[in-house]
């Protein structure tokens, strides 16, 4: 059975009013700063352009392009981010941590490359280290094969925590956790052997400073806001200040130094104050969107690499902007996790529009629905897995 490729216009439009609106809030809430800091009020905006620029120039060249070429490099590309995760200890540090590579007046993340290098690494290797058929049930020497991937995940959650970067250390946790059940690991399994890896996650927590002083300042908050952690205070103050509506795009209080990170981490307080809770809520559909459609995607995807690579992106998405609403909702302790696509942050920006790229990849190549594809009893990992538990 043969079919055109297929292309998602409503995706695809989606992506760019996304990162379009982005780049409206980051000039809104970085003009203070880019003026104090550089002179021009728009530094932020045309460096965060520069990195929208290339990074849609690439998800396009990853859209038009078979995604099984660059999975098939996912092997080289994970050694080039341990070797990255390693080199970052070599730069100077900022605030406090070794997260970034620098060249020059740029710099980049590797931290956010290791979140779909591991996604493309594991899309490429699950299906050819186990058989897999909603015929035949997985056998327990199927289970035992999955296990060097929690040894991988550890090197580089440990690698990333060590940076250290709690919040990056968590998406990578969860999107690997959450690949290993659909390709057939009991979940019992899964707590069991990941236990080990979360004492040895907590000792590293208490045992360095900074993610100690940021959990010791989110329990201040807890118990006294008005008294508490500033950032957490502010970006209270920020979201109860916009009301329904706002007073309108440019007019918040808060990014005149008021709130740290207004245009970073927090720009989701900083434009809640701006423009109210009733507009900001499409940014929350906006996410939802991108979750629903991985799946969709994942459903109709032409084989297991497919569906494994959707679902690795949409997880990644999805636990990156829960993870960064949860701290600006004083529900989580500060991660330092941008907000997908909207937060100044080129090397996520860059590698959030590479995820769409290989995304709308996988949906270029479905061939099939997959009611086609259930009718005709080809294998679909998530029917398979709820099917036998």
């Amino acid at each position: 059975m043969t079919a055109k490729p297929k292309t998602d216009n409503l995706l695809l439009f989606v992506i760019v009013l996304g990162v379009g609106f982005g780049l409206v809030l980051v000039c809104s809430n970085s003009q203070a700063k880019a003026e104090k800091d550089f002179g021009s009020p728009y530094h932020f905006l045309l460096r965060q352009s520069v990195w929208a620029l290339l990074g849609f120039l690439f998800m396009v060249f990853l859209w038009r392009s078979d995604y099984h070429y660059w999975l098939k490099l996912s092997p080289l590309l994970l050694f080039f981010t341990l070797v990255s995760l390693v080199a970052v200890f070599f730069f100077p540090p900022k605030y406090d941590a070794w997260r970034w590579i620098h060249s020059g007046s740029y710099q980049f993340q590797p931290s956010e490359l290791a979140k779909y290098a591991t996604v493309m690494f594991l899309a490429y290797s699950l299906p050819r280290r186990i058989r897999v058929s909603h015929r035949k049930p997985f056998t327990s020497e199927n289970r035992r094969s999955l296990t060097p991937y929690l040894i991988l995940l550890m090197l580089i959650s440990g690698l990333i925590m060590f940076e250290p970067h709690l919040g990056n250390t968590a998406i990578v946790f969860v999107s690997v956790l959450a690949l290993l059940w659909l390709a057939g690991m009991k979940f019992r399994k899964l707590l069991l052997l990941c236990l080990p890896i979360v004492i040895v996650a907590a000792v590293m927590v208490f045992a360095l400073n900074y993610h100690r002083d940021r959990i010791d300042a989110y329990y201040d908050s807890l118990r006294d806001p008005l008294d508490g952690a500033h950032q957490v205070r502010q970006s209270a103050l920020a979201l109860a200040g916009g009301g329904l509506l706002g007073p309108g795009l440019g007019e918040g209080g808060q990014k005149w130094f008021f709130l740290p990170e207004a245009h970073t981490d927090f720009i989701f307080a900083s434009a809640g104050e701006e423009l109210g809770f009733l507009p900001l809520s499409a940014l929350l559909l906006f996410y939802l969107f991108l979750g629903w459609k991985s799946c969709e995607i994942a459903s109709r995807s032409p084989d297991d690499s497919g569906f494994f690579l959707a679902v690795g992106v949409g997880t990644v998405l999805t636990v990156n902007a829960l993870l960064n609403l949860g701290v600006v909702l004083a529900l989580l302790p500060v991660t330092g996790v941008p907000l997908p696509f909207i937060s100044y942050g080129g090397s996520s920006l860059f590698m959030n529009l590479v995820g769409m790229g290989l995304l709308l990849s996988v949906m270029r190549r479905s061939y099939v629905s997959s009611k086609t594809r259930l009718l005709n009893g080809d294998y679909v990992p998530l029917r398979r897995k709820l099917s036998h538990g």
